[in-house]
């Protein structure tokens, strides 16, 4: 089979596309919404279309189905709107919209249509009957109202048919009145009254009305006046008015007697005739007035001079009396008159007041009122009375009286201050009058109420200690008198109050506050009335209370640090109240000073050129600021200040090197303390150097002293220790032989010396053979032998030795602190030379042993001897029992017996 191939041409033409219409929405108005009837409103809605653009929709507004707003082109938001106006049988509203190809969406809505009724309106000014003028502002009032519109929802205006549309305020009241003045033309106007409400309907109404010329006042006159006539007859007055604007019936028309008021007010005739008659117009003079009034109340008057006579008899006076009888210059005083009239008539009083003293006029009244500007006490005063009826007849009588004197009078008097205390200055305040208004004189006298005592007599008064104390009555008195001898006497007193007591000044010491300062306020202060004074102290640190007491020591010391600010706030007590207190203060807390050390000079007995001086801070100082405490150093020798070098051992310069020392010089160390604000109290140490020969312990137990041997004079140191004596020196006894030689028993004491030299025998003494030395006792027999030492002392016996080593821990406590080496510290002031010893001729151990005889015999040929070494060794081992024979020489210490 052969396939079929299927071929499909393309081609430029689309297939055919489902058109959907476009949409339509009314977007102001809801389904059964209210409109008034022939009320124009907006209605909008809203178009799109999902196939087309809104700009390429139109909609059409219908009414019914009836179009009202055709081809209506959305704007950018797809927005459509109409101006609709319904009238009673419309109820549907559409909104239709058609897109490029003839499609077409509908949207619809139902309105409820709510008939009107046309707003009502009453004119009430002006009015037809009324005459109204060119010149002159007219009334516009009326009354609207709506059945559906608030009042204030009208609008209104007035037009006239000659003038036209009057700009008048036509703004409604809550109740529809409106209210207006404006002028009209002359003229005949016919004025319409518009009322429109918010539906468009309106009502008129309408009225004529004249409106004439500017007013003119009426004319009038008085044409047939009476001159005169008499009492109880009839008079007559004419007269005619007319007025160019109105009848002469619709004028106003009124009589009037300036002695009798209104006369009559009948109206004119139609052609302007006035006529007043009457018989009751009274005896006298009388102006009489026509007074003609348009509506306007414009007018004219004319008037005329009548004369009422009639009989009369005139009235008398029987009596004038003064009230009251006693009269003084402010007194009210009524003149009294008694009268009659024989006619009946009723009487017209006047007076007419003089003062006789000064010839003047002082009142018209029946009552008058005195004062010191009118009257003086004793002056004279008259009131005259004349009585008048009503026909111009009268009487007079007076009556007199004499002013009498008013005593001054104490208005107020007071104690300044109120509550008074002594020290005060008072002032006794007074208000003092009188009614004649003389010139008073016024004397002050001060009392002590308590007591009677006088006390001043002036209006003030200084209250002095002593006068008057706390709760006694303080007393013024016043007494006042005037020209005429009048006098007013009145007191106050006053309670005298506790007088505060008050601080004249407030110390603290002391005067400079430090961080472990004790701080004491002192107060001085002073009570008038004398009681004793107690005081509370307040104090502050840096505004803050810390301490509120009687006591007036603030001994708390951590309360406050340096640069803090101390007030003490002071108030006194007088065993009654409490006074005004007293600030002192602020005082800054100061610096304090770094307290002084506590130091020494190492070594306390230093040997010349052999110690060094260090000058040692053994008690650090204490800085209550808690500051940091240097140190400088200053040394004098022999109350000099030292200039050579020193060194720093522990301090700077604090080490004076021994090289610089010489014997018997007094050196001084002073130390200061420097706190890094402020240097403390110095002080100092001295030492004084030392020989080595002449060193002894200040601090040892035992007791120095010397012996002299009388067969040479020679002196030797001495030392007890224990209960044994010992020479603090090596004997140096005898003649020196050479050495090679031996001492021999030849009746002369024979030694031999360091080196053969004399010299150093001076120095380490003589060196003994042990038969020299034992004066020839034999060895064996020689324990506690004299031998050679000065009469009363002997050579020592091993056990004394033994005692002597009791009270050190090693032979090098013995030697003498100045031999070489540097490690002897002689202890005890036995000071051991090393000397060294001869053995068959030769010198040995010099600077490095120091030895001895002892009286005790060893064994065969041999005697104990003892030796010392700078070893430090045990002072046991220091005994020697080995080869000591004769041929040996040794140092001699002799102890006491």
């Amino acid at each position: 089979m052969i396939p079929i191939l299927l071929v499909f041409a393309c081609s430029d033409q689309k297939l055919g596309t489902f058109n959907s219409p476009p949409s339509a929405q009314i977007l102001s108005h809801n389904d059964g919404e209210a409109v008034f009837e022939d009320s124009s409103f907006t209605i909008i809605g809203a178009i799109s279309d999902p196939n087309h653009n809104t700009n390429q929709l139109l909609a059409t507004w219908m009414i019914e189905n009836q179009p009202q707003c055709s081809n209506v082109s959305p704007n950018e938001d797809g927005q459509v709107s109409c101006d609709l106006t319904l009238i009673a049988s419309d109820s549907k509203v559409q909104l239709q919209v058609e897109d490029p190809v003839g499609a077409i969406g509908t949207a619809q809505i139902e309105l409820r249509v709510i008939q009107t009724q046309a707003p009502v309106a009453e004119i009430i000014e002006p009015l037809s009957t009324r005459n109204y003028y060119s010149d002159r502002l007219i009334l516009f009032e009326a009354r609207i109202e709506d059945a559906e519109s608030d009042v204030t929802d009208l609008t209104s205006y007035w037009e006239s048919s000659l003038d036209g549309v009057l700009s008048l305020d036509t703004t409604p009241d809550s109740s529809g009145l409106i209210s207006s003045y404006g002028y009209l033309s002359e003229g005949e106007h016919a004025i319409s009254l518009m009322v429109e409400d918010e539906s468009g309907k309106t009502t008129k109404e309408s009225r004529v009305i004249s409106v004439g010329p500017p007013n003119s006042p009426p004319l009038c006159e008085i044409t047939t006046p009476e001159e005169t006539s008499m009492e109880g007859d009839v008079f007559l007055f004419e007269g005619n008015t007319s007025d160019p604007d109105i009848p002469s019936h619709q004028l106003q028309i009124s009589w009037h007697s300036d002695l009798d008021g209104l006369l009559g007010n009948n109206p004119p005739t139609s052609n302007g005739e006035i006529i007043l008659s009457s018989s009751t117009l009274t005896p006298g003079t009388h102006i009489i007035t026509l007074i003609v009034e348009d509506e306007l109340g414009e007018s004219c008057s004319d008037l005329v001079v009548h004369h009422r006579t009639s009989l009369n008899t005139a009235p008398q006076l029987s009596a004038v009396t003064l009230s009251p009888t006693t009269v003084y210059s402010d007194t009210i005083v009524t003149c009294t008159p008694t009268a009659s009239d024989p006619d009946g008539d009723a009487l017209d009083y006047t007076y007419n007041w003089s003062n006789l003293s000064s010839g003047v006029s002082i009142g018209s009244n029946a009552s008058l009122s005195l004062s010191a500007a009118l009257v003086s006490p004793f002056d004279q005063i008259e009131c005259t009375v004349i009585a008048s009826d009503t026909y111009g007849d009268s009487d007079s009588m007076s009556v007199s009286t004499s002013i009498q004197n008013s005593n001054p009078e104490i208005d107020t008097l007071s104690i300044t201050p109120p509550n008074p205390q002594v020290g005060d200055t008072v002032i006794c305040n007074a208000n003092i009058s009188d009614i004649d208004q003389d010139t008073l004189s016024s004397q002050y006298e001060w009392r002590n109420g308590s007591n009677g005592s006088y006390l001043g007599n002036t209006d003030t008064l200084t209250l002095q200690q002593g006068q008057i104390t706390r709760g006694e009555l303080l007393t013024c008195t016043l007494t006042v008198e005037d020209l005429y001898g009048g006098i007013e006497t009145e007191s106050v007193s006053q309670t005298i109050d506790n007088s505060k007591p008050e601080i004249n000044s407030v110390s603290i010491s002391p005067s400079t506050i430090q961080t472990e300062s004790e701080i004491i306020a002192s107060a001085i202060s002073t009570d008038l009335d004398g009681d004793s004074i107690s005081y509370d102290y307040t104090w502050y640190v840096n505004s803050t209370v810390v301490q509120n007491s009687s006591s007036n020591t603030l001994s708390d010391t951590s309360l406050f640090v340096r640069g803090d600010e101390i007030t003490v706030e002071v108030v006194p007590f007088d065993t009654q109240e409490w006074g005004t207190s007293y600030v002192h203060g602020p005082v800054t807390v100061e610096n304090t000073p770094p307290q002084t050390p506590t130091i020494s000079i190492d070594p306390q007995e230093p040997i010349t050129e052999f110690d060094d001086l260090q000058c040692i801070v053994d008690v650090e100082s204490v800085d209550a600021d808690g500051d940091s405490v240097s140190y400088t150093i200053e040394w004098e020798k022999n109350g000099v200040a030292f200039t050579g070098s020193l060194t720093s051992t522990d301090l700077t310069d604090d080490t004076v090197t021994y090289d610089q020392t010489l014997n018997n010089e007094t050196w001084t160390c002073t130390v200061t303390p420097d706190d890094g604000y402020e240097v403390g109290n110095d002080t100092s140490d001295s030492v004084t150097t030392i020989a080595c020969a002449d060193y002894r312990d200040l601090n040892s137990p035992h007791t120095y002293g010397t012996l002299t041997d009388n067969r040479n004079n020679k002196t030797y140191r001495t030392i007890q220790v224990g209960n044994d004596t010992w020479m603090a020196d090596n004997l140096n006894y005898g003649n020196m032989i050479t050495s090679g030689n031996y001492a021999a028993q030849n009746g002369s004491i024979e030694k031999h010396c360091l080196d053969d030299n004399p010299a150093l025998c001076d120095e380490f003494g003589g060196f003994y053979g042990r038969g020299e030395a034992f004066n020839w006792v034999n060895h064996t027999q020689a324990e506690g032998t004299r031998g050679i030492c000065p009469s009363g002392w002997h050579i020592p016996t091993y056990t004394e030795f033994e005692t002597l080593f009791s009270y050190v821990s090693a032979n090098s406590e013995l030697i003498d602190i100045c031999e070489p080496g540097g490690i002897a510290t002689d202890l005890v002031g036995f000071s051991a030379k090393l000397a060294g010893f001869q053995s068959w001729g030769s010198f040995s151990g010099t600077e490095t042993n120091a030895a001895f005889w002892t009286s005790t015999w060893s064994h065969a040929d041999y005697s104990y001897n003892i030796k010392l070494s700078n070893d430090h060794a045990s002072p046991i081992t220091s005994i020697e029992t080995g080869a000591n024979p004769w041929a040996n020489t040794f140092s001699i210490r002799c102890v006491m017996d």
